[in-house]
């Protein structure tokens, strides 16, 4: 891109006292590519004691706010306010730990960065679109755009492949378990490098079933098929296959690291497989570690390296987890899987279960946008927690026979409490309550 206009970009920072602190913000850059973008910020740091821990979604100010509607309000006076005679704007600082944005440094900072993009759309049959899009546009810059960190490398490291210095690789961490027989076909013929993390006997009897890690190009047909989802060909979009990781490691580096992960111990020493590739369970842990003010845990750092990963909340929804290091020689925490971290998986799966019965109903309503889904799936949500937590209704039949029933025929749980506080089973109780309904629908039509 020549000409120069507006660029906005997220960004942590991190100051150059005897303590460094860290601070994300928002800037606004009068530039031409994200080189420009870069080059000027660092300038006007320099001049505030503050270097770039990391910057991401740098793009053109229209573009970003394509990505991010929402934040019409706050960007557009950013945007506005850089122009030739002034190329430089920064945003408040806003400390990582408390999210209050000062201009005093926060004391410690999140070694975790969690944020979702909403309402995507993935490709459709793309006719008469000539070349075809192989990642929606929403996701291609956190997918294979730049990622900008001033991490360095003098080739110690041994997982860090030197050809790619300038740029992060993008992998896939994918579940064969969902598609058996048929992922690992299509595969053998993307010419793409793959390979399980499992490995010797393990590999020999569950291959069809393993988590198979993937080294995605841009330009790739397989890349387009993970992306496309059911109104294009053979689109695998729907099936939530599993994560995607950014990353200066290598393959080999990304495998050694990961396949460390696959089977652990829990608080009874018991081994037990532990599919990270699956859904939220990575932003999960993220948000564990966060809450708890833990020191940054090895298992988001591929190769003692930052990475971002990029998973499914559902359909419309994918969260962005960024694994950040504030200062070199950081001393990393092993990932060990206590009760506290169990109960927080368990509950992880919940959510999603109940994350992924709202989708199946907003489906049922024909009229609504794709806008309205995330305040259907919030009140999905919370008509679940009561049901869980007040009726004991926990099977995933009998909570979307309830739910259906609330979009249907607008009844509340409070209407059958007499029979849900009953000593009944859940099949018990939601029969009594169909054929309640049954009754008063059959009364109904005789009026």
């Amino acid at each position: 891109m020549s000409d120069f206009c507006a660029w906005i970009g997220n960004c942590q920072l991190l100051d150059q006292t005897d303590t460094p602190q860290a601070y994300i913000c928002q800037a606004a850059i009068w530039a031409d590519s994200e080189k420009t973008f870069r080059d000027l910020l660092e300038q006007e740091l320099s001049a505030r004691d503050l270097t770039i821990v990391w910057l991401e979604e740098v793009l053109p100010a229209t573009q970003y706010l394509a990505h991010h509607a929402d934040q019409q309000q706050k960007i557009g006076p950013l945007a506005r306010a850089v122009h030739p005679g002034k190329t430089v704007e920064i945003g408040p600082l806003t400390q990582k730990e408390t999210g209050e944005a000062t201009n005093t440094p926060a004391s410690t900072a999140s070694f975790l960065h969690i944020n979702q993009i909403e309402n995507i759309s993935p490709l459709d049959m793309q006719l008469g679109m000539h070349p075809q899009k192989t990642v929606p546009d929403t996701l291609f810059p956190i997918l294979f755009g730049n990622v900008m960190t001033p991490e360095d490398s003098n080739g110690d490291d041994k997982s860090f492949d030197p050809a790619h210095e300038n740029m992060s690789n993008t992998f896939a961490i994918l579940n064969a378990a969902k598609l058996p027989y048929h992922l690992t076909t299509l595969l053998e013929v993307s010419g793409l490098r793959y390979q399980s993390l499992f490995q010797g006997d393990t590999q020999d009897e569950l291959g069809e079933h393993a988590p198979y890690l993937v080294e995605l190009t841009a330009d790739n047909g397989f890349t387009k098929t993970l992306f496309t989802g059911p109104d294009g060909i053979n689109g695998l979009w729907d099936r939530e296959l599993g994560i995607y990781i950014r990353s200066r490691a290598s393959f080999d580096g990304i495998r050694k690291h990961f396949r460390k992960f696959t089977r652990l111990r829990d608080g009874d020493y018991k081994w037990f497989y532990f599919a990270f590739w699956e859904g939220e369970t990575i932003p999960a842990l993220a948000q564990y570690f966060n809450n708890q003010s833990s020191p940054p845990c090895s298992f988001f750092y591929p190769g003692g390296r930052e990475a971002t990963f990029i998973s499914s909340k559902n359909k419309q929804t994918v969260t962005i987890t960024r694994s950040i290091l504030t200062a070199k020689g950081t001393e990393f925490t092993s990932l060990a899987i206590s009760p506290a971290i169990m109960e927080c998986l368990s509950q992880m799966r919940q959510d999603k279960k109940v994350s992924r019965m709202a989708e199946e109903l907003f489906d049922l309503k024909k009229d609504a946008a794709r806008t309205e889904f995330r305040a259907f799936a919030d009140e999905t949500r919370q008509f679940c927690e009561i049901a869980i937590r007040d009726y004991r209704i926990k099977t995933s039949k009998y909570l979307k026979a309830l739910c259906l029933w609330k979009l249907v025929m607008d009844t509340e749980l409070s209407s059958f409490d007499s029979v849900l506080r009953s000593g009944h089973s859940e099949a018990e109780k939601i029969g009594q309550i169909a054929a309640k309904l049954k009754k008063e629908m059959a009364a109904e039509k005789q009026y």
